[in-house]
């Protein structure tokens, strides 16, 4: 709990700075109050309902200074007791490592979404309980004792649009519940056969072709880092091996891990295999697509793209050659996926910032061949998450919790904590692998 705002008969406390303070606590400024969580004035006086009391308080003033403070009787509009110091509390809701404010969705495991209203404290067989008040349907109020804050989550939602609050006493949110839960046992367990089938797979290994790393290497312009150098190195002895390959590039933006995917479906389109390249917006796509027909120039490597600006007619071309095998490198956003694709030797799968696509979205170009290989390519952080998330299905019992940056990045190591080991939390991890989403535990 963090330090709430403290107040001391004598002291200098300005209205205005006590005012910023509660909304800040996530307190509403009302007229009259109604509830705990709401404050408002009543001529130079301050009236308070902190969430930490069974009554509200009255602050009376002198100048700037603080000249007494009461509890405050809301029948009667009469002071009662006076004390010499305060703490109020905020009025926000700690869930999940982030703060909740009043008006913001949350989840019942009981009982479904519903509204945070605010926090209130009652007085029960002369012993005062704290409770987090939600709102639902219908005017509902549920409170939910804070030793139970634990069957409380934030509510994550797809794009802007707002969630129906689920009324009290009815089986609705029960059944969404139960569906919601069967359909993520139902994607475990596909994800668990797409991964047991990678396991035993037996693919053909690659050759490393010295000539066209040589080619592809005379347009690059820079001079590789170290960690890129380590990390090619590290996917070429992968595409070697008779494993699909299953890596992870992480770094930040600009430290060079297109480059280790360029160069990757380089050495695949070498050995005669199709690479595909998704790309989560049309832009993105575009960008790979003319730094491709840049770079692959003096290769004998055909690059396509599908995008939502591809026409129809035009896509029907592209997706007939990737199917005869005359496309090398097709480049695409999710509308690849949306057109059930054939291909005649596809051999490697690239994903560029992989945290953008859906958890079914990658698995499908999986589902094609299982030594299908693969390269995910990430911005610092979530590649944490999926790594974990991925080496708790592969393997099914407990995750190795200590390891460190260096070994998934290149480029910017700032993240490394000082070369630190970092601990994250599996369910986390899994949490991201099925909603595609970071959520804070």
């Amino acid at each position: 709990m963090d330090k709430g705002l403290i107040l001391k008969v004598g002291k200098n406390h300005t209205i205005a700075e006590i005012a910023a303070q509660l909304i800040s606590f996530g307190y509403e400024k009302t007229s009259p109050i109604l509830s705990s969580g709401q404050f408002h004035y009543l001529g130079g006086d301050v009236i308070i309902f902190p969430t930490n009391s069974i009554m509200p308080i009255r602050l009376e003033f002198f100048g700037d200074d603080l000249e007494s403070i009461n509890y405050f009787n809301l029948e009667t509009s009469k002071k009662g007791k006076s004390v010499g110091v305060v703490n109020i509390e905020d009025n926000l809701l700690r869930i999940e490592g982030s703060k909740t404010k009043p008006g913001d969705y949350i989840v019942h495991i009981d009982h479904g979404i519903g509204l945070f209203s605010h926090r209130e404290t009652k007085k029960i067989n002369d012993e005062e309980i704290s409770y987090i008040v939600v709102n639902y349907l219908n005017q509902d109020v549920l409170r939910v004792p804070v030793g139970q804050i634990d069957k409380l989550s934030r509510y994550i939602g797809i794009g802007r649009r707002k969630p129906r609050l689920n009324k009290l006493g009815t089986a609705t949110w029960e059944r969404t519940y139960r569906k919601t839960y069967n359909d993520v046992i139902k994607l475990a367990r596909e994800l668990l056969e797409v991964y047991a089938s990678r396991k035993i797979a037996n693919k053909k290994p690659l050759h490393f072709n010295q000539k066209w790393e040589s080619e592809i290497v005379k347009t690059f312009g820079f001079v590789e880092t170290s960690d890129q150098i380590k990390t090619l190195d590290e996917v070429y002895l992968d595409l070697q091996k008779n494993v699909p390959m299953d890596r992870l590039i992480c770094g930040d933006v600009g430290f060079g891990k297109t480059e280790v995917a360029i160069r990757t479906i380089t050495q695949a389109a070498a050995n005669g295999c199709q690479s595909v390249v998704l790309a989560p917006t049309t832009i993105l796509c575009e960008q790979h697509y003319r730094l491709f027909e840049k770079r692959f120039a003096d290769l004998p490597i055909k690059i396509a793209r599908l995008s939502r600006f591809t026409k129809k007619d035009e896509a029907e071309k592209i997706l007939a050659e990737t199917a005869t095998g005359n496309v090398d490198v097709l480049i695409s956003t999710h509308k690849i996926l949306r057109n059930n694709p054939s291909f005649e030797n596809l051999g490697l799968l690239v994903i560029d910032e992989e945290q953008k696509f859906g958890v079914k979205d990658k698995e499908k170009l999986k589902k094609y061949q299982t030594y299908l290989s693969y390269v995910a390519v990430f911005v610092i952080l979530f590649g944490f998450l999926i790594y974990f998330g991925r080496k708790k299905l592969e393997y099914g019992g407990e995750i190795e919790e200590n390891f460190s940056v260096s070994k998934f990045f290149f480029g910017n190591t700032t993240c490394s904590h000082n070369g630190e080991p970092i601990k994250l939390n599996d369910l986390q991890a899994l949490l991201y692998l099925f909603t595609g989403r970071l959520i804070y535990l």
